[in-house]
């Protein structure tokens, strides 16, 4: 498990990556807490940290599996009803980690 957690520190934008249960890790992107919002703010792209996260797993041969259990996901502020889709202010990410499962992980 600690090279696990090694090599996910490694990625660009991870700020750290712990062990959370037996088998369960916690990994936090780099984010700043935002003023009077429930919302975190994450510094780097998802888009990009996601995918880094998912082919760093892929590649470690002593993982059986593994799955996401918790992702990021964007918040906006509430919109009113005339308001479009295209109209909405992105507030943050909430939760600001992602939690994942590993099976067979040493």
């Amino acid at each position: 498990m600690k090279q696990i957690v090694q090599e996910l520190t490694e990625i660009e934008g991870i700020k750290t990556a712990r062990v959370q249960g037996e088998n369960v890790l916690k990994i936090k992107p780099f984010s700043r807490e935002r003023k009077d919002q429930d919302a975190v703010k994450i510094m780097g792209d998802l888009r990009k940290i996601t995918p880094k996260i998912s082919n760093t797993l892929d590649g470690i041969d002593s993982i059986d599996s593994w799955e996401w259990n918790v992702r990021p996901k964007k918040r906006y502020a509430e919109t009113g009803i005339s308001d479009s889709v295209n109209d909405r202010k992105p507030k943050g990410h909430k939760p600001a980690h992602y939690l994942v499962t590993i099976h067979g992980g040493d």
